[in-house]
């Protein structure tokens, strides 16, 4: 179960185990209570990550690292160039060509 602590007192009876904050003293069967809360956690932090990216100096570094990274523009010729496979030297016989 991926979060324990929402199990119901009678499930955790029943698969001999107790969701309690004192799980840390020591107790065998004890798991203990989340140590933040998941759902508040994640927001917050996906609140931090969008204020700095809506930050001048951040969005200016994205851009170079774009333009150095990620710009192909005008380099399509060098890439289709590189591309082309030379044409087959005609006195190459095939396996099963007559000699």
């Amino acid at each position: 179960m991926f979060e324990p602590w929402r199990m119901p007192e009678s499930v955790q009876q029943a698969c001999g185990v107790r969701v309690s904050a004192d799980a840390c003293a020591g107790a065998v069967d004890a798991w203990p209570l989340p140590l933040v809360d998941l759902e508040a956690a994640t927001r917050a932090a996906k609140d931090r990550l969008h204020s700095l990216r809506r930050m001048p100096e951040v969005r200016a570094g994205k851009a170079a690292i774009v333009e150095k990274h990620a710009s192909r523009k005008g380099r399509d010729d060098a890439t289709r160039a590189a591309r082309v496979k030379p044409a087959a030297d005609s006195r190459q016989m095939g396996l099963f060509d007559a000699a």
